[in-house]
């Protein structure tokens, strides 16, 4: 039987990667092989950005457990920018980041 946390989880990660891809242009999927030694996030396909996706009941756990890993996620992908899509109950996604790669991201907008 399969573990329905994993099955939540996996269907957070397809949503977000379907709206990203619609949303960008780019084709965003799944990074297959979670909890791997080298984890680079959970969805690849938009350029320099490591993406984490949490769907957790308690959203304060979920911001806790993607924020305890997102710099060493961000190092492994190589990318410039991190940041984790929260779901809420309800299905609303809340994206969160490390507020240098905030900044790092204004500074690049507005430059």
């Amino acid at each position: 039987m399969t573990n329905p946390q994993k099955v939540k989880g996996s269907k957070a990660e397809l949503e977000v990667a379907r709206w990203l891809s619609a949303e960008t242009g780019f084709d965003c999927r799944r990074a297959l092989g979670a909890g791997r030694q080298q984890d680079v996030g959970d969805i690849w396909g938009l350029p320099g950005v490591m993406i984490e996706v949490k769907n957790y009941a308690d959203f304060a756990a979920g911001v806790r457990s993607a924020m305890s890993t997102i710099h060493v996620k961000k190092a492994n992908a190589g990318a410039d920018y991190a940041v984790a899509f929260l779901r809420r109950p309800g299905g609303l996604y809340l994206a969160v980041q490390p507020a240098d790669d905030w900044l790092a991201m204004w500074r690049e907008a507005v430059a």
